[in-house]
């Protein structure tokens, strides 16, 4: 059962809306900041409003009983309707019993006078304002004592606020604070992509550059001039840079001494083989001259043959170990595939008793090294032809075909197979799987393939076959 991957969200992506988070909660706060602080400001309003009332109207009393003779005399109902029309409020006066004494033409007033508990007849107050609510209303009402020698007469300023001004204002208010804030939540919208890409570009930068890291490669640095926390990652990408190329440098020629190492322990070896049978042959044909002179001569024949067939063998040795430590750097142009592997083939199709076939597309090409490319395919059929050797109906099938950005070649054969004991060194420059040979053909061939920017693999099954696979970069 597969998987499927799940899906993240960038890093862009959640810096984005959490920039868009946080605008929308800052903006909240301040509607809700902005709302509040207008309902207050509307309430201190009505709230000084009805003071200044207030005060105006005890002025008006005052006057009255300072131009009256006799207070008692008093028409207080026509005093208090005259005073509520100059300042357009309705009043209520109360004696210190809180009884009415008159109160303006409003007949409702009357039901809703309501004496705070804590007026107290025998201190002095200034006026006061209390809040009720009184048929959906916010009911406020001022209260204020004018002191007399015959008592006290108390002024109740009732005041209805409905309150439908400041709803309206700030219906208003936050009707145009949602056009400000949709309209900036809108340019946010459309900006914070290119600011968050802007602070991500550094990392975006370091991300591609790690993508095309390569051990031994040329690896390029990053330059910053910042010192925020992204320069610091800049600077320890760059330190990582310097000390893998160090390490690869290092590694490098560890490989290399190993690798040289063990070629001349193989070249040893190697030499050490055909130096035995020419001592022995030199030493049977010195024995020859003095024990049996009459066949000396077919001695030193035969001794001759086997002298030039062991320094041909030593010649091969010097050419195997020499073609493989003097690749040289490759003179990349642009190879026709299907001729260049058609040619090898031709070089190979005779080989008695063995079917090759190959099939190809003719619009294949890469650009390649054709000299050892043909090297390459050269010791590849080589190899399949020794693994068909000892086969009934041996055949080889050679296939070429584009895979997306690649070329992949196949050689199949019906051979012996390689055992799997032996897979993991296949492509090792001192093994090889046949009694003769230095085992650095394949060796070779890998490395030439990595020079292309290639891969080259195979899979194997005994008694069934061994398929090869070059995979190259389509031109």
């Amino acid at each position: 059962m597969v998987k499927s991957k799940k899906r993240t969200l960038s890093l862009a992506v959640k810096l984005q809306l959490v920039m868009l988070s946080l605008l929308l909660l800052v903006f909240a706060v301040i509607a809700w900041q902005t709302v509040t602080n207008v309902e207050s400001e509307y309430a201190k309003y009505h709230e000084m409003r009805l003071l200044r009332k207030a005060t105006t109207i005890n002025s008006h009393i005052e006057y009255v009983l300072d131009e009256a003779d006799d207070i008692a005399q008093i028409d207080w109902d026509h005093e208090v309707e005259k005073i509520s029309e100059i300042n357009r409020i309705n009043m209520i006066l109360l004696d210190e019993s809180y009884e009415v004494i008159a109160f303006s033409s409003d007949s409702n007033l009357i039901n809703n006078i309501v004496v705070p508990k804590y007026l107290d007849s025998s201190k002095h107050w200034e006026s006061r304002i209390e809040h009720r609510a009184l048929n959906n209303q916010d009911y406020l009402a001022s209260y204020s004592k004018i002191e007399l020698e015959e008592g006290a007469i108390i002024v109740e300023v009732p005041y209805f606020n409905s309150g439908k001004d400041s709803s309206s204002e700030i219906k208003s208010l936050i009707t145009q604070l949602v056009k400000i804030y949709f309209i900036f939540f809108l340019v946010i919208i459309l900006i914070a992509p290119f600011i968050v890409n802007k602070l991500l570009s550094t990392l975006n930068l370091v991300r591609q550059k790690m993508n095309k890291l390569e051990i031994g490669g040329k690896n390029e640095k990053i330059e910053t001039y910042s010192n925020d926390e992204l320069g610091a990652l800049v600077r320890e990408y760059n330190r990582m840079i310097d000390e893998l190329e160090e390490s690869a440098n290092q590694l490098k020629k560890q490989e290399r001494e190993s690798a040289w190492k063990e070629i001349a322990q193989q070249v040893a070896h190697e030499i050490k083989n055909p130096l035995t049978p020419m001592k022995l042959s030199i030493q049977h044909l010195l024995r020859a001259k003095d024990d049996n002179p009459a066949k000396f001569d077919m001695m030193v024949e035969r001794v001759s043959k086997t002298l030039v067939e062991q320094i041909d063998h030593l010649a091969y040795i010097a050419s195997e170990f020499s073609s493989f430590a003097r690749i040289p750097a490759p003179k990349f142009e642009v190879l026709n595939l299907n001729l260049e592997i058609s040619q090898v083939v031709e070089l190979y199709k005779e080989h008695e008793g063995i079917n090759l076939f190959f099939e190809g597309d003719e619009s294949l090409s890469a650009n390649l090294d054709k000299s050892q490319f043909n090297r390459v395919m050269s010791n590849i059929v080589k190899n399949a032809i020794q693994a068909v050797e000892d086969v009934k109906a041996p055949a080889i099938k050679i296939k070429a075909f584009a895979e997306g950005i690649h070329v992949i070649i196949e050689v199949k054969d019906n051979g012996v197979g390689i055992a799997a004991d032996v897979k993991d060194n296949i492509f090792t420059p001192n093994f090889s799987t046949k009694t003769s040979g230095m085992g650095i053909g394949l060796a070779m061939c890998k490395r030439i393939i990595e020079g292309f920017k290639g891969e080259v693999s195979f899979e194997s099954i005994i008694n069934e076959g061994t398929t090869f696979y070059i995979i190259l970069p389509m031109l």
